[in-house]
Protein backbone atom coordinates (compact mmCIF):
# COMPACT_ATOMS: atom_id res chain seq x y z
CA UNK A 1 0.00 0.00 0.00
CA UNK A 2 1.41 3.41 -0.81
CA UNK A 3 2.16 5.15 2.09
CA UNK A 4 5.26 7.01 2.80
CA UNK A 5 4.83 6.73 6.86
CA UNK A 6 2.35 3.94 7.74
CA UNK A 7 0.40 3.99 10.73
CA UNK A 8 2.26 2.64 13.76
CA UNK A 9 -0.50 -0.60 13.67
CA UNK A 10 0.80 -1.91 10.30
CA UNK A 11 4.20 -2.35 11.88
CA UNK A 12 2.95 -5.46 13.80
CA UNK A 13 2.31 -7.45 10.41
CA UNK A 14 6.15 -7.99 9.16
CA UNK A 15 4.32 -10.21 6.12
CA UNK A 16 2.44 -8.76 3.45
CA UNK A 17 -0.77 -9.74 4.06
CA UNK A 18 -3.06 -8.04 6.63
CA UNK A 19 -6.23 -8.95 8.49
CA UNK A 20 -6.86 -6.41 10.99
CA UNK A 21 -9.31 -4.10 12.71
CA UNK A 22 -9.76 -0.89 14.87
CA UNK A 23 -11.26 1.82 16.05
CA UNK A 24 -11.15 5.96 14.97
CA UNK A 25 -12.74 7.93 16.93
CA UNK A 26 -15.14 11.28 15.34
CA UNK A 27 -17.01 13.71 15.54
CA UNK A 28 -20.29 12.94 17.90
CA UNK A 29 -18.77 10.86 20.55
CA UNK A 30 -19.30 8.34 17.53
CA UNK A 31 -16.50 5.54 16.93
CA UNK A 32 -15.78 4.35 13.74
CA UNK A 33 -14.88 0.59 12.61
CA UNK A 34 -12.52 -0.01 10.03
CA UNK A 35 -11.46 -3.59 8.64
CA UNK A 36 -8.48 -4.23 6.73
CA UNK A 37 -8.14 -6.97 4.53
CA UNK A 38 -5.08 -8.32 2.20
CA UNK A 39 -2.03 -7.28 0.30
CA UNK A 40 -0.32 -4.17 2.34
CA UNK A 41 0.75 -2.88 -1.16
CA UNK A 42 -2.13 -3.74 -2.55
CA UNK A 43 -4.53 -1.61 -4.96
CA UNK A 44 -6.08 0.26 -2.23
CA UNK A 45 -10.02 -0.13 -1.88
CA UNK A 46 -13.04 0.82 0.22
CA UNK A 47 -15.88 -0.83 0.76
CA UNK A 48 -18.85 0.89 1.37
CA UNK A 49 -22.06 -0.86 2.45
CA UNK A 50 -25.41 -0.73 2.20
CA UNK A 51 -28.82 -0.43 3.84
CA UNK A 52 -28.79 2.85 4.80
CA UNK A 53 -27.93 0.71 8.30
CA UNK A 54 -26.17 -2.48 7.52
CA UNK A 55 -22.76 -2.86 8.43
CA UNK A 56 -19.49 -4.65 6.52
CA UNK A 57 -18.93 -8.32 6.81
CA UNK A 58 -15.84 -10.43 5.10
CA UNK A 59 -18.22 -11.65 2.61
CA UNK A 60 -17.94 -8.73 1.06
CA UNK A 61 -14.05 -9.10 -0.03
CA UNK A 62 -15.56 -12.13 -2.15
CA UNK A 63 -15.29 -10.47 -5.76
CA UNK A 64 -11.63 -9.75 -5.16
CA UNK A 65 -8.34 -10.66 -5.48
CA UNK A 66 -6.85 -9.89 -2.21
CA UNK A 67 -3.16 -10.32 -3.30
CA UNK A 68 -3.74 -7.50 -5.88
CA UNK A 69 -5.83 -5.29 -3.20
CA UNK A 70 -6.50 -4.00 0.54
CA UNK A 71 -9.84 -4.19 1.13
CA UNK A 72 -10.43 -1.03 3.69
CA UNK A 73 -14.29 -1.94 5.24
CA UNK A 74 -15.73 0.83 6.68
CA UNK A 75 -18.87 0.17 9.33
CA UNK A 76 -20.49 3.63 8.80
CA UNK A 77 -22.02 5.83 11.85
CA UNK A 78 -23.86 3.54 14.53
CA UNK A 79 -24.01 0.89 11.81
CA UNK A 80 -22.26 -2.62 12.51
CA UNK A 81 -19.50 -2.66 15.05
CA UNK A 82 -19.32 1.43 15.03
CA UNK A 83 -20.47 2.27 18.24
CA UNK A 84 -22.77 3.63 19.72
CA UNK A 85 -24.80 1.25 18.24
CA UNK A 86 -27.48 2.68 16.01
CA UNK A 87 -27.19 6.06 17.35
CA UNK A 88 -28.47 9.19 14.48
CA UNK A 89 -27.44 11.91 16.41
CA UNK A 90 -25.15 13.32 13.99
CA UNK A 91 -25.46 11.09 11.50
CA UNK A 92 -26.15 12.19 7.97
CA UNK A 93 -24.58 11.38 4.49
CA UNK A 94 -22.22 14.79 5.15
CA UNK A 95 -21.27 12.70 8.31
CA UNK A 96 -20.69 10.02 6.41
CA UNK A 97 -18.48 11.35 3.55
CA UNK A 98 -16.54 13.55 6.05
CA UNK A 99 -15.75 9.80 8.00
CA UNK A 100 -14.55 7.80 4.76
CA UNK A 101 -12.05 10.62 4.11
CA UNK A 102 -11.25 10.63 7.69
CA UNK A 103 -10.54 7.20 7.45
CA UNK A 104 -8.60 7.70 4.16
CA UNK A 105 -6.10 10.49 5.48
CA UNK A 106 -5.70 8.28 8.64
CA UNK A 107 -4.19 5.08 6.33
CA UNK A 108 -2.04 7.88 4.63
CA UNK A 109 -3.95 6.19 1.39
CA UNK A 110 -3.48 9.47 -1.58
CA UNK A 111 -6.34 7.41 -4.13
CA UNK A 112 -8.14 4.49 -3.53
CA UNK A 113 -10.84 2.81 -5.65
CA UNK A 114 -14.14 3.17 -3.91
CA UNK A 115 -16.97 0.22 -4.38
CA UNK A 116 -20.61 0.44 -2.52
CA UNK A 117 -23.60 -0.98 -3.34
CA UNK A 118 -27.43 -0.75 -2.95
CA UNK A 119 -26.83 2.57 -0.60
CA UNK A 120 -22.92 2.06 -0.57
CA UNK A 121 -23.12 2.99 -4.24
CA UNK A 122 -25.07 6.37 -3.95
CA UNK A 123 -22.95 6.89 -1.15
CA UNK A 124 -19.81 6.23 -2.95
CA UNK A 125 -21.04 8.95 -6.04
CA UNK A 126 -22.21 11.30 -2.99
CA UNK A 127 -18.04 10.97 -1.81
CA UNK A 128 -16.68 10.99 -5.57
CA UNK A 129 -18.24 14.26 -6.07
CA UNK A 130 -17.21 15.72 -2.82
CA UNK A 131 -13.86 13.97 -2.71
CA UNK A 132 -12.82 13.87 -6.49
CA UNK A 133 -9.12 13.50 -5.92
CA UNK A 134 -9.11 11.01 -3.50
CA UNK A 135 -11.39 8.55 -5.90
CA UNK A 136 -9.20 6.49 -8.39
CA UNK A 137 -12.51 4.75 -9.68
CA UNK A 138 -15.36 3.19 -8.93
CA UNK A 139 -17.31 0.18 -8.74
CA UNK A 140 -21.16 0.07 -8.09
CA UNK A 141 -23.23 -2.79 -7.49
CA UNK A 142 -27.35 -2.50 -7.79
CA UNK A 143 -27.29 1.20 -7.70
CA UNK A 144 -29.95 3.01 -4.79
CA UNK A 145 -30.93 6.78 -6.02
CA UNK A 146 -32.62 7.24 -2.73
CA UNK A 147 -35.56 7.81 -4.50
CA UNK A 148 -39.50 8.25 -3.03
CA UNK A 149 -40.27 5.25 -5.50
CA UNK A 150 -37.00 3.30 -4.32
CA UNK A 151 -38.64 3.73 -0.86
CA UNK A 152 -42.02 2.52 -2.10
CA UNK A 153 -40.56 -0.29 -3.77
CA UNK A 154 -39.71 -1.47 -0.08
CA UNK A 155 -42.13 -0.45 2.00
CA UNK A 156 -45.44 0.10 0.25
CA UNK A 157 -45.38 -2.26 -2.95
CA UNK A 158 -44.07 -4.84 -1.30
CA UNK A 159 -47.52 -5.25 0.36
CA UNK A 160 -49.04 -6.34 -2.83
CA UNK A 161 -46.20 -9.05 -3.60
CA UNK A 162 -45.85 -10.37 0.17
CA UNK A 163 -48.25 -9.48 2.26
CA UNK A 164 -48.20 -11.78 4.95
CA UNK A 165 -44.58 -10.18 5.74
CA UNK A 166 -45.93 -6.67 5.02
CA UNK A 167 -49.13 -7.41 7.19
CA UNK A 168 -47.27 -8.66 10.24
CA UNK A 169 -45.05 -5.57 10.01
CA UNK A 170 -47.36 -2.94 9.37
CA UNK A 171 -49.86 -4.18 12.18
CA UNK A 172 -47.18 -4.55 14.93
CA UNK A 173 -46.47 -0.41 14.67
CA UNK A 174 -49.92 -0.10 14.35
CA UNK A 175 -50.10 1.52 10.77
CA UNK A 176 -52.86 0.68 8.34
CA UNK A 177 -52.13 3.32 5.74
CA UNK A 178 -48.81 2.36 4.33
CA UNK A 179 -47.54 5.48 3.62
CA UNK A 180 -47.67 5.88 7.29
CA UNK A 181 -45.67 3.09 7.92
CA UNK A 182 -41.74 4.02 7.57
CA UNK A 183 -42.62 7.24 10.23
CA UNK A 184 -44.21 4.81 12.49
CA UNK A 185 -41.32 2.56 12.40
CA UNK A 186 -38.48 5.34 12.98
CA UNK A 187 -41.05 5.96 15.77
CA UNK A 188 -41.22 2.62 17.19
CA UNK A 189 -37.73 1.66 17.06
CA UNK A 190 -36.38 5.08 19.03
CA UNK A 191 -35.98 3.22 22.29
CA UNK A 192 -34.49 -0.31 23.17
CA UNK A 193 -36.78 -3.11 24.05
CA UNK A 194 -38.71 -6.39 22.97
CA UNK A 195 -41.16 -4.65 21.20
CA UNK A 196 -38.68 -2.96 19.29
CA UNK A 197 -36.66 -5.80 18.45
CA UNK A 198 -39.49 -7.62 17.48
CA UNK A 199 -40.44 -4.68 14.82
CA UNK A 200 -37.11 -5.11 13.76
CA UNK A 201 -37.31 -8.59 13.18
CA UNK A 202 -40.40 -7.93 11.17
CA UNK A 203 -38.91 -5.40 9.16
CA UNK A 204 -35.93 -7.76 8.20
CA UNK A 205 -38.12 -10.42 7.38
CA UNK A 206 -40.00 -8.04 4.84
CA UNK A 207 -36.80 -7.53 3.36
CA UNK A 208 -35.86 -10.96 3.22
CA UNK A 209 -39.30 -11.96 1.56
CA UNK A 210 -38.16 -9.62 -1.35
CA UNK A 211 -34.77 -10.31 -1.59
CA UNK A 212 -34.55 -13.98 -0.86
CA UNK A 213 -38.45 -15.45 -0.93
CA UNK A 214 -37.27 -18.68 -1.14
CA UNK A 215 -35.51 -18.56 1.82
CA UNK A 216 -38.51 -19.03 5.14
CA UNK A 217 -38.70 -15.76 7.55
CA UNK A 218 -36.34 -15.88 10.72
CA UNK A 219 -38.44 -16.66 13.74
CA UNK A 220 -38.39 -13.80 16.45
CA UNK A 221 -35.53 -14.53 18.82
CA UNK A 222 -35.96 -13.68 22.83
CA UNK A 223 -34.31 -9.81 23.06
CA UNK A 224 -30.36 -10.57 22.51
CA UNK A 225 -27.60 -8.17 21.58
CA UNK A 226 -28.51 -9.77 18.34
CA UNK A 227 -32.41 -8.11 17.77
CA UNK A 228 -30.56 -5.07 18.93
CA UNK A 229 -28.68 -5.03 16.50
CA UNK A 230 -31.37 -5.10 14.45
CA UNK A 231 -33.03 -2.08 16.03
CA UNK A 232 -30.16 -0.20 15.67
CA UNK A 233 -29.73 -1.01 11.76
CA UNK A 234 -33.57 -0.37 11.11
CA UNK A 235 -33.53 3.05 13.44
CA UNK A 236 -30.51 3.75 11.44
CA UNK A 237 -32.49 2.88 7.98
CA UNK A 238 -35.38 4.88 8.60
CA UNK A 239 -33.65 7.79 9.85
CA UNK A 240 -32.12 7.75 6.55
CA UNK A 241 -35.33 6.80 4.31
CA UNK A 242 -37.77 9.28 5.80
CA UNK A 243 -35.24 11.93 5.04
CA UNK A 244 -34.30 10.66 1.31
CA UNK A 245 -30.97 9.75 2.41
CA UNK A 246 -30.26 13.51 2.94
CA UNK A 247 -29.70 13.75 -0.58
CA UNK A 248 -32.11 15.67 -3.15
CA UNK A 249 -31.87 14.27 -6.62
CA UNK A 250 -30.11 17.29 -8.15
CA UNK A 251 -27.45 17.21 -5.26
CA UNK A 252 -26.72 13.82 -6.25
CA UNK A 253 -26.91 14.07 -10.35
CA UNK A 254 -24.28 17.24 -9.07
CA UNK A 255 -22.19 15.09 -7.82
CA UNK A 256 -21.85 12.95 -10.42
CA UNK A 257 -21.24 15.53 -12.59
CA UNK A 258 -18.29 16.91 -10.69
CA UNK A 259 -17.07 13.08 -10.56
CA UNK A 260 -17.04 12.99 -14.20
CA UNK A 261 -15.55 15.98 -14.58
CA UNK A 262 -12.84 15.36 -12.89
CA UNK A 263 -11.78 11.92 -15.12
CA UNK A 264 -13.45 9.97 -12.73
CA UNK A 265 -14.92 6.71 -14.05
CA UNK A 266 -15.28 2.85 -13.68
CA UNK A 267 -18.29 0.52 -13.66
CA UNK A 268 -21.82 0.08 -12.44
CA UNK A 269 -23.43 -3.47 -12.84
CA UNK A 270 -27.18 -3.85 -11.65
CA UNK A 271 -29.53 -6.87 -11.35
CA UNK A 272 -32.07 -7.14 -14.01
CA UNK A 273 -34.97 -8.38 -11.89
CA UNK A 274 -33.86 -6.32 -9.09
CA UNK A 275 -36.91 -5.64 -6.94
CA UNK A 276 -35.63 -2.59 -5.19
CA UNK A 277 -33.91 -0.76 -7.61
CA UNK A 278 -34.86 -0.25 -10.79
CA UNK A 279 -32.65 -0.65 -14.05
CA UNK A 280 -33.39 2.43 -15.14
CA UNK A 281 -30.78 3.72 -12.03
CA UNK A 282 -28.03 2.70 -14.61
CA UNK A 283 -29.80 5.26 -17.60
CA UNK A 284 -29.88 7.91 -14.83
CA UNK A 285 -26.02 7.47 -14.44
CA UNK A 286 -24.72 7.25 -17.38
CA UNK A 287 -27.12 10.87 -18.20
CA UNK A 288 -24.91 12.13 -15.38
CA UNK A 289 -21.42 10.49 -15.48
CA UNK A 290 -20.89 8.91 -18.97
CA UNK A 291 -17.68 7.89 -18.07
CA UNK A 292 -19.04 4.75 -15.99
CA UNK A 293 -19.41 1.77 -18.15
CA UNK A 294 -23.04 -0.35 -17.12
CA UNK A 295 -23.97 -3.86 -17.15
CA UNK A 296 -26.92 -5.38 -16.87
CA UNK A 297 -27.15 -9.20 -15.20
CA UNK A 298 -29.43 -11.97 -14.71
CA UNK A 299 -29.58 -10.97 -10.91
CA UNK A 300 -32.09 -9.25 -8.30
CA UNK A 301 -29.91 -7.18 -5.57
CA UNK A 302 -27.73 -8.97 -3.58
CA UNK A 303 -24.16 -9.43 -4.41
CA UNK A 304 -23.20 -13.03 -3.68
CA UNK A 305 -26.06 -13.73 -6.83
CA UNK A 306 -23.47 -15.76 -9.29
CA UNK A 307 -24.29 -13.73 -12.36
CA UNK A 308 -23.60 -10.26 -9.59
CA UNK A 309 -20.64 -12.22 -8.01
CA UNK A 310 -19.04 -12.90 -11.27
CA UNK A 311 -19.82 -9.81 -12.98
CA UNK A 312 -18.30 -7.87 -10.17
CA UNK A 313 -14.72 -10.05 -9.94
CA UNK A 314 -14.76 -9.58 -13.69
CA UNK A 315 -14.68 -5.55 -13.38
CA UNK A 316 -12.45 -5.93 -10.40
CA UNK A 317 -9.72 -7.78 -12.51
CA UNK A 318 -9.79 -4.99 -15.02
CA UNK A 319 -8.93 -2.43 -12.35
Amino acid sequence: MPNSSPPSHYREYPDQHISQQFYLPSVGSHRIFVRLLGHRDGQAMVALHGGPGSGCNDAMAAPFDLERFLLVMIDQRGCGRSRPQGRVHQNTTAWLIRDIETVRRYLGIPRWHVYGGSWGASLALAYAGAHPGAVQSLLLRSLFLATPNEVRNLLYRSRYRHPKAWQHLSSLVNASDPTALLAAIYDQLQSPGPYAGAIANAYSNLERALLLPHKPPRPLAPSTPKTERLRGKYHIQSHYLMRNCFMSSDYLAAQARRAYEHGIGGVAIHGRHDPLCPPSNLTWLTRHMPSMQTQLVDAKHLAHEPAMHRALQEAARQL
